[in-house]
């Protein structure tokens, strides 16, 4: 969240003028839907999500209002008017998981993830990876 604002900030000064900006929007579908008809009705055609837990609000928005940009980060889906991106984590999860095979007494090697997103659950090629228990 801290770098989306530093990001937005920059833009703002390139620009010249201030984007708007909405803080403490719980990952309620409802919450969001709110703020963004608010948005919306005040004009904004580009709204952009901070949060994974924005996903389902975000995609019902999307739908809701074709006409407007949405991209989220770490959301889950997408649609013709919503773009969802992520940081390269896997690039240093590759190299964690050098460390940790070097490391290894078997061949057998695990990992703990909070969310079963893709970025965990899914490599490159599509195929599943992750096991949820």
């Amino acid at each position: 969240n801290e770098a989306l604002d530093d990001a937005r900030q920059v833009v703002a000064d390139k620009l010249g003028y201030p984007i708007a900006v909405a803080e403490s929007i719980p990952e309620d579908a409802s919450a969001l839907k709110n703020a963004i008809d608010l948005y919306v009705q005040r004009g904004f055609n580009i709204i952009v999500g901070t949060t994974y837990g924005y996903s389902d609000g975000i995609a019902e928005a999307a739908e809701k209002y074709p006409n407007v940009a949405f991209v989220n980060a770490s959301g889950t889906r997408n649609a013709d008017n919503l773009e969802s991106f992520y940081a390269r984590t896997y690039e240093g999860w590759y190299l964690a998981g050098i460390a940790a095979g070097a490391m290894a007494d078997s061949n057998k090697l695990g990992m703990l993830a909070g969310f079963p997103v893709s970025v965990v659950n899914w490599d490159i090629n599509g195929f599943t990876r992750g096991v949820q228990v």
